[in-house]
């Protein structure tokens, strides 16, 4: 259980990220449905920080230098000096689907870089978004990475999750389903799947030849299922030959 006063503060710059311009209090609160004097004392905190900065003639508030200087070092960390935003821009305008490097963290798999479809899609997920490892095709192909034992931890441990959850986006998988999938994926080199974790939704995805912060990481495509189920093959060259080009650079002096 997140503690509330931080998971607040995350979510007021969240906001600010999503809408990118200048806010006043009683817009913030409403947003996030915070009672205006909370919301009040949370963004006074934020100001006197000096995350926020507070223009008394406009009354509004906007982020300041402070909140990109903490993260304008984490790309780099996670990411190295090869062009790993360019590939997924690559990858969606080649395919015109959602696209995406995703990796592990616990029993839960994290989009770290995420690029949307070119067109309306039929659903969203944000850049930084978390889902259980057993719920999707990339999720079985980052639990692919890992032994067996290491696996079969994970699976049962995500199931448990996903049925102490509330509403799940689907029903959880046995877990010998999906180490059945994750044998098939180490087979095949390719993770595929379809209503998971949307319904008449697919996802399409390869392993990358690198690691991130020691972690396994995949590229994939999700899109609408119909199109996916035409296109997988060309997909499926197009997510190969992107990861080609990422082992080249790391192969590269």
């Amino acid at each position: 259980m997140p503690v509330k006063s931080a998971a607040r503060a995350i979510a007021v710059l969240e906001h600010f990220a999503a809408t990118r311009r200048p806010l006043a209090l009683k817009h913030v609160a409403a947003a996030l449905g915070y009672p205006q004097s909370s919301a009040s004392v949370l963004l006074k905190t934020l100001t006197t920080l000096g995350y926020l900065n507070y223009h008394r003639g406009r009354r509004v508030y906007f982020p300041t230098l402070r909140v990109a200087a903490l993260g304008d070092w984490v790309a780099g960390d996670l990411l190295g000096r090869g062009d790993l935003g360019g590939i997924v821009r690559g990858v969606r305008d080649a395919t015109g689907e959602q696209a995406a490097i995703a990796v592990q963290n616990d029993i839960y798999l994290q989009f770290i870089r995420l690029m949307p479809p070119a067109g309306s899609g039929r659903f969203h997920i944000d850049e930084g978004a978390m889902i259980l490892l057993t719920q999707s095709a990339v999720g079985w192909t980052l639990l692919a990475a890992l032994t067996d034992r290491q696996a079969d931890d994970v699976a049962r441990r995500a199931r448990i999750a996903a049925g102490r959850a509330a509403a799940a986006a689907a029903p959880p998988p046995p877990v010998a389903e999906v180490m059945a999938a994750v044998r098939r994926i180490r087979r095949d080199r390719f993770g595929y799947a379809e209503n998971r974790p949307f319904p008449d939704v697919a996802a399409l995805c390869v392993p990358l030849p690198i690691r991130i912060q020691d972690q396994a990481a995949v590229l994939g495509i999700g899109g609408p299922l119909a199109r996916m189920r035409a296109n997988r093959a060309r997909y499926l060259g197009i997510l190969r030959s992107a990861a080609a080009r990422i082992e080249a650079a790391r192969a590269a002096p």
